[in-house]
């Protein structure tokens, strides 16, 4: 794109992430595939991936592609900025933001106040009110409103660091945001009503933000041809793994919890997507394998007893959820009151009590007994997800037209 997408748009969709193989760049590739039916001009600015390997080397073929990759990024730069530019001095333009935590918080309130019109603040995590965006606490082990509860120094006081990018404008961000927010400078579009709760309680509003949904690109063709499993009396199948933790190795998404867990129950086999040297002590019914959803990871969760996204921290939609009950045979969460997964029937997703020796007695249960989810709850769950498909891109430029 040489011409400036922002001089030429109706509404201009500004994201801290490009398209890519991240979550947040699955949404974005979905949005730059789904504004081009719509009848009025979405341009989307994202700001490029940085390139942070080193130029020096002594092969000349790779010092080539390193100092290309540098020049493409630089230029990629070029144009943000010059994208960025032009939306401040377009002040009336139509604005959604995605992710300030790459767009730099500095960035983002400095474009939120240029605005003659308030700007729509797209809720993908929790940096709203969390510096960490996962809004965990490791002294506790588990989901910390403590910044919304008293205030945003809360993080200072138990040494939280910003993610995934160190800004400690985050702190300044999130006090600023609070204001901006109750002056009705700024509007919010959140994944999930308890997202959106979480929000109201935290700016203390008397309205919800607006519940839009989310849809990423790799959801398109996944939730086509999900794999439906079926409960059969007596169910005789051998499965490779117990269990699949569908996560990152981080204490959020409750990969410590997990290894605690397995710790209790030495007979039952925990399959981890990522590589084991990192974690020498894990126990011996702990198996590293890695590889992501397009490298085996989908045939690792079909062939597995349960599924697990334990999250620790206020998740709204998360892809791992949605693949799982998508593809997995049945899928195992955490109790925790603010998550997205809290929201989902109990004969759909099956609630871990988050104390680590009650949820042990209950997996070993769940393995004996092979508990699997209703099936007409999950067809009906699965057919009504698919609606958020056509639905939220329309949802989010109707929150951004909406006065």
């Amino acid at each position: 794109m040489l011409l400036p997408v922002s001089l030429f748009s109706d509404i201009v969709i500004l994201s801290g992430i490009p398209s890519g193989m991240s979550g947040t760049g699955r949404c974005i590739s979905f949005l730059e595939k789904s504004v081009s039916n719509l009848r009025i001009r979405v341009g989307i600015v994202a700001r490029p991936e940085a390139v942070y390997r080193p130029v020096i080397t002594l092969n000349i073929s790779t010092f080539g592609k390193q100092l290309v990759a540098y020049l493409a990024y630089g230029l990629k730069h070029l144009y943000f900025l010059a994208e960025v530019a032009i939306l401040l001095r377009l002040r009336g333009k139509e604005l959604i933001i995605l992710h300030p935590q790459n767009l730099g918080y500095e960035l983002s309130i400095k474009i939120i106040r240029s605005r003659v019109l308030p700007p729509v603040l797209y809720l993908l995590d929790n940096s709203f009110f969390c510096i960490s965006s996962y809004n965990y606490l490791d002294r506790t082990g588990q989901a910390c409103t403590l910044c919304s509860d008293f205030d945003e120094y809360q993080a200072v006081l138990n040494g939280c660091r910003p993610f995934p990018t160190l800004d400690w404008n985050a702190i300044e961000y999130v006090q600023v945001l609070k204001s901006l927010v109750r002056t009705n400078k700024i509007k919010l579009a959140a994944q999930s009503q308890n997202q959106a709760e979480l929000a109201r309680l935290h700016f203390k509003t008397k309205n919800l933000p607006d519940v839009v949904g989310l849809w990423t690109d790799d959801w398109t063709s996944s939730t086509r041809y999900p794999v439906c499993h079926v409960k059969a009396a007596g169910e005789s199948a051998i499965f490779k793994w117990d269990v699949v933790f569908h996560g990152h190795a981080l204490n959020a998404k409750g990969f410590r919890w997990m290894m605690q867990l397995a710790q209790k129950c030495p007979s039952i086999k925990f399959m981890f997507p990522f590589d084991g040297l990192a974690h020498p002590n894990a126990p011996p019914n702990c198996y590293f394998v890695p590889c992501t959803w397009e490298t085996g990871l989908k045939e690792h969760i079909q062939s597995s007893l349960f599924v697990a996204v334990p999250s620790m921290w206020s998740a709204p939609i998360e892809g791992a959820l949605v693949k799982s009950l998508f593809f997995g045979r049945a899928v195992l969460v955490v109790d925790v009151d603010t998550t997205y997964a809290n929201t989902l029937p109990d004969n759909l997703v099956y609630k871990l009590p988050l104390d680590i020796c009650s949820a042990s007695t209950s997996i070993k249960d769940l393995c004996r007994e092979r508990w699997a989810p209703d099936a007409n709850t999950r067809s009906e769950w699965l057919a009504e997800f698919q609606h958020n498909e056509v639905s939220f891109v329309p949802r989010l430029i109707e929150v951004a037209l909406s006065r």
